[in-house]
């Protein structure tokens, strides 16, 4: 115990003024690492991250990457697809906020199956073209040679998801693609490329 005692004697001690700085310093670094960890998104992450996030089946991160627009476009359509009266928009929308297990084994297990997530997450997100209304872009992804749509919203791009696969929105002069993977369909008949998106 003295040997404690002499130990605590000996080492130097910081006025109180450096304990403070030192607990402002930390404060500092949390709260910075916390905005840097929200950064806004450029156009071309918003679409690169989503699918990554997917494909990652981080769902909480894509579902915050989503457009307002096709966050109230998916609950709609889940909340149309369930028929459950006890169901609520802002109930279903906590779900979603909160990666809630039966999302994830419903919404999210179906999105993945249906859009060949791995596909997309193999694709480059790059040229960006003007949309039609300030705040709104197509990003170009490569190979695929398709167009998404992105919004602007809060100072942050977000994806369109169901503005892009739902609505078919393109730039001008640009079809839509005819399926939802950015990879060629084959023919099962040939094994020839049929096109994945058209011009």
């Amino acid at each position: 115990m003295n040997n404690l005692l002499l130990a605590r004697e000996r080492s130097p001690r910081l006025g109180r003024g450096w304990s403070k700085a030192l607990i402002a310093l930390a404060l500092a670094l949390l709260i910075t690492g916390s905005a840097l960890a929200r950064d806004a998104l450029s156009p071309q992450e918003a679409p690169d991250l989503f699918f990554d996030s997917v494909y990652r089946m981080d769902y909480v991160q894509a579902w915050q990457i989503l457009s307002g627009a096709s966050q109230e476009r998916i609950l709609k359509l889940v909340l149309e697809t369930e028929k459950d009266p006890r169901l609520q928009p802002a109930a279903l929308r906590k779900l979603f906020e909160s990666g809630d297990r039966a999302v994830q084994r419903g919404f999210w297990t179906q999105l993945r199956q249906s859009m060949d997530i791995e596909a997309w997450n193999q694709q480059n997100f790059t040229e960006v073209r003007a949309g039609g209304k300030p705040g709104e872009s197509f990003v170009r992804v490569m190979p695929a040679d398709i167009y998404v749509f992105v919004r602007q919203e809060n100072q942050g791009w977000k994806f369109g998801f169901a503005e892009s696969f739902v609505e078919r929105r393109r730039p001008d002069g640009v079809a839509a693609p005819t399926q939802p993977s950015p990879m060629p369909a084959k023919s099962q008949n040939t094994g020839q490329n049929t096109g994945g998106a058209q011009r």
